[in-house]
């Protein structure tokens, strides 16, 4: 009988290679199990922990980029209401209106609190409520915003006190042509807590507990989501916890209570405003800290929607763009017409007479120009007054108008004084035309109290010669004028030589 048993050399016991259960081995297969279930444990909790890390980075991200997105809303409203201000200014405060008697009016139908017109020397002209005693006081030396405005076109203010009551308010001043030799700046206040702003900030992220503060460098509150009371109050005073910590950073997290919130800070370019924006911890990462599949979706909806919102308004701010564009180019138009005639005024005529003189000269054309002088018109002011002499002024201008071609250019060129410019048109034509308006001048009458009124006009002529600049064919054409009025008037007296005639010899013909 055969019996296995160890095999012994040297005294060392020699076990099979098939022996797989000592505990040595035991041992060291625990180990490396155990080893590969604590490296699985902590890949998946790095794994967990990595995507929660980033979720909490991607809801802060959509937090900061909302607040982001409303600061260009917010300055575009601002730019909007600066160029509303400034065309309103150029159109009804110039030197040549006289704006006291109805700058009330016009403040009130701005929608504005208190307003006023600086010089360009920083000096009250006139002021919303009015106070006789402020007129003439440098207000410049004490308002920031109106300095930056008449050194650089406009400014927006902090929360100041305004000029007429000294109650608090946010001011936005826009410089503005009042004649060729001086700039003024026309600035108007009123409670942004109460227009477009405010419902925009209590709507700017749809998570409960957010609050959204719009306040200047100062730290007053220009406007704000949870505040509508009179203004001249702080965030300290409103919000302790978040001015203290806004004062160092521009994001960041602090303790309000027993309550963590996470806060961001954006500043409004052009403004010496900034947006901040704060929200509860607990609120903002709810849809990664076991908060219902149903309410994250519905805060990602949220989102969606104000992001839709956004771009909403954001389509609304270019139409407004476009529709100011419009009015821009109506203003333009309206500000080159003359106001009580209703043709082009001096400004237009002008800028016709560079473009007609550079064309002229540039394309060796005929050129002639045609100064009107309505014969007499002080006798019609003294003797009927100043309402008949502004019906004269009107219906001559329109008769003498109608008597021009669609390429003539005729406008009012300074009290009874007309200017026309006959591009394409030598000496002998210009003076036919001036024939044609000097009898269609005498044939028009104005009825009055059972009778009528006549007039007259003295026309002075001069056609371009090649040694003549802009001014001088102006002038030239004025001088024939004064020699038509010499000479008993309603007449034409022409000043002319061939154009580009290297021989000059001026003409004063009397017709």
């Amino acid at each position: 009988m055969l019996v296995d048993r160890p095999e012994s050399f040297g005294g060392v016991r020699r076990t099979s290679s098939h022996d797989t259960g000592s505990p040595a081995k035991l041992r060291r297969t625990r180990v490396a199990a155990g080893a590969a279930v604590a490296l699985a444990i902590g890949i998946a909790f790095a794994a967990l922990h990595t995507g929660e890390s980033r979720a909490r980075e991607q809801l802060e991200q959509r937090f900061q980029g909302r607040v982001e997105i409303a600061v260009p809303f917010i300055r575009a409203y601002v730019m909007d209401i600066l160029e509303r201000e400034r065309l309103v200014a150029e159109e009804r405060f110039t030197a040549k209106k006289s704006p006291r008697s109805d700058f009330d009016s016009i403040v009130s139908a701005l929608g504005l609190e208190a307003a006023v017109i600086v010089s360009g020397r920083g000096t009250l002209v006139m002021v919303h409520p009015h106070r006789e005693e402020l007129v003439g006081h440098d207000i410049a030396a004490e308002y920031e915003h109106l300095r930056t405005a008449l050194e650089r076109g406009s400014a927006v203010s902090n929360v100041v006190g305004s000029a007429a009551a000294g109650t608090p308010i946010v001011a936005f001043a826009s410089r503005y042509r009042h004649d060729a030799n001086e700039w003024r700046v026309f600035s108007g206040a009123f409670n942004v807590g109460k227009s477009p702003l405010g419902p925009f900030l209590r709507n700017l992220v749809p998570i409960r507990g957010t609050s959204s503060d719009l306040i200047d460098e100062t730290g007053n509150i220009v406007a704000s989501a949870r505040w509508s009371g009179p203004g001249g109050i702080s965030l300290t005073t409103l919000d302790p916890a978040l001015a203290s910590a806004v004062a160092g950073a521009q994001s960041g997290s602090y303790r309000d209570g027993a309550n963590e919130r996470v806060f961001v800070v954006s500043t409004v370019a052009d403004t010496p405003w900034r947006l901040v924006a704060s929200v509860d911890e607990q609120a903002l990462y709810a849809p990664i800290s076991g908060t219902p599949k149903a309410l994250a979706w519905l805060l990602l909806v949220a989102f969606s929607a104000i992001s839709i919102l956004a771009g909403a308004q954001t389509v609304r701010i270019l139409e407004q763009r476009a529709e100011l564009g419009k009015m821009n180019q109506h203003l333009d138009r309206v500000a080159r017409l003359d106001a009580l005639t209703g043709v082009p005024n001096r400004r237009h005529l002008d800028e016709e007479l560079r473009s007609l003189f550079s064309g002229a000269v540039r394309h060796r054309q005929a050129l002639s120009v045609l100064i009107i002088d309505i014969d007499h018109f002080k006798r019609v002011n003294d003797q009927h007054g100043h309402g008949v002499g502004d019906e004269v002024l009107s219906g001559m201008a329109a008769t003498m108008s109608a008597v021009l071609r669609r390429e003539d250019v005729f406008g009012r060129w300074g009290g009874e004084e007309f200017l026309a410019l006959l591009p394409n048109t030598g000496a002998a034509g210009a003076h036919l035309t001036a024939e044609r308006i000097r009898h269609a001048a005498a044939a028009w009458r104005l009825a009055l109290d059972g009778t009528s009124i006549a007039a007259t006009v003295s026309i002075g002529g001069a056609t371009l010669r090649c040694v003549d600049d802009q001014a001088l064919v102006v002038t030239r054409a004025d001088n024939a004028l004064y020699t038509a009025k010499e000479h008993g008037r309603n007449r034409v007296v022409f000043d002319s030589a061939d154009l580009f005639d290297d021989e000059v010899t001026p003409l004063a013909t009397a017709v």
